[in-house]
């Protein structure tokens, strides 16, 4: 997995924000809550002030309490991906990120 910074915007005010859209090429889009569809397919995560790179949907998006309505979706790295392809694997705890589907994008297809 790899990372691309994203780095903080000065506002009219003067205060700080680090804006969250998708890194500029390929072309991504938001992953939306309860999309089906999406499993396997390149993903990016904005996360903190950087982007993760080089990963995979493992999982549709789901509720992760039934009363809190946060969607969510789990990921991994293109390796765990491969291994788990080739191998049969299941991807191990340290290899899966589960994140909210408001900060992951997918990659368009062409």
């Amino acid at each position: 997995m790899r990372s691309v910074a994203r780095y903080p915007e000065v506002r009219e005010d003067g205060s700080m924000w680090v804006p969250l859209a998708p890194p500029p090429t390929p072309t991504y889009r938001h992953i939306l809550p309860g999309e089906r569809g999406v499993w396997g397919m390149p993903a990016v995560l904005s996360y903190s002030t950087e982007w993760l790179m080089d990963l995979r949907v493992l999982t549709e998006p789901y509720e992760e309490h039934a009363d809190r309505k946060r969607w969510v979706v789990e990921l991994c790295d293109e390796g765990a991906w491969h291994a788990m392809q080739r191998l049969g694997t299941t991807p191990l705890g340290r290899e899966r990120v589960v994140a909210s589907v408001s900060l992951v994008f997918i990659l368009e297809s062409t």
